[in-house]
C-alpha cells in the first residue's frame, strides 16, 4: 500500500468516510465503501473507450474523501522474464494516471493527494487470493468474495476486485491505526 499524502483525518474517515476504489482496466471497475460500516454504496463499470466513463467516475467521485486505486505491476515468470506485455502495462499506468488527475481536479487537491495505490498482491493477499493462481482463478476467487462480503449477486470481475481491494485497503488502514493507538496508549 502506497500512500502519497493523506491530508485526511483519518481517524474522522475510518468512522464516517467514503472511499472510491477503482480496479483501472479497459473496463474500469469502480465502488464507493462506507469505511465505517464497510458497506458498499455504489458499484459498477466505467468503460474507458466510452466519454462516459469520465461523467460515471466523476459523479462517484463526489461521493468520496479517499482514492483507493490498484497499481500496475510488470510480472515476471520464475527466471526473470516478462508474462505481460509492457505496453498493456503503459495503457494501465495511463488510464490509473488520468483517474488520479480527475481526482485531482474534482477534489480541488494536489496530485496523489488522498490517494492510496496499491499491488494487485497486496489487497488479493489481504483476501486470501493466490497471487500464484491465474488470471482465472483468482478473478473468479474475487467475484465469490465480493459476493460473500456483500450478499450481491451477479457482480462482474472489474466491479468485484474494486470491492475486495476497497474493503481489504479499508481494513488495513483500521488495523493501522489501532496498533498505532495500542502504541499510544502503552507509552
Amino acid at each position: 500500500m502506497s500512500r502519497e499524502r493523506i491530508t485526511l483525518d483519518v481517524a474522522g474517515f475510518l468512522r464516517q468516510g467514503k472511499a472510491l476504489a477503482v480496479d483501472p482496466a479497459l473496463r474500469t471497475g469502480y465502488a464507493v465503501i462506507d469505511a465505517g460500516w464497510e458497506l458498499v454504496c455504489y458499484y459498477g463499470v466505467a468503460p474507458m473507450a466510452d466519454e462516459l466513463a469520465i461523467q460515471i467516475l466523476r459523479g462517484v467521485m463526489c461521493e468520496a474523501e479517499l482514492l483507493i486505486i490498484e497499481d500496475q505491476y510488470l510480472a515476471r515468470d520464475g527466471r526473470g522474464r516478462k508474462r505481460q506485455n509492457p505496453d498493456t502495462v503503459i495503457k494501465l499506468a495511463a488510464t490509473r494516471g488520468g483517474i488520479e488527475m480527475l481526482w485531482a481536479a474534482e477534489k480541488k487537491l494536489a496530485l496523489g493527494e488522498n490517494v492510496v495505490r496499491v499491488k494487485p498482491s497486496k489487497w488479493q493477499g489481504c483476501l486470501n487470493l493466490s497471487a500464484r493462481a491465474g488470471r482465472d482463478k483468482r478473478k473468479a476467487a474475487s467475484v465469490k468474495q465480493a459476493k460473500f462480503l456483500t450478499g450481491i449477486d451477479g457482480l462482474r470481475e472489474d466491479e468485484a476486485d474494486a470491492i475486495c481491494m476497497g474493503l481489504a485497503m479499508l481494513r488495513k488502514m483500521k488495523k493501522i491505526r489501532l496498533l498505532q493507538q495500542r502504541r499510544l496508549a502503552v507509552r
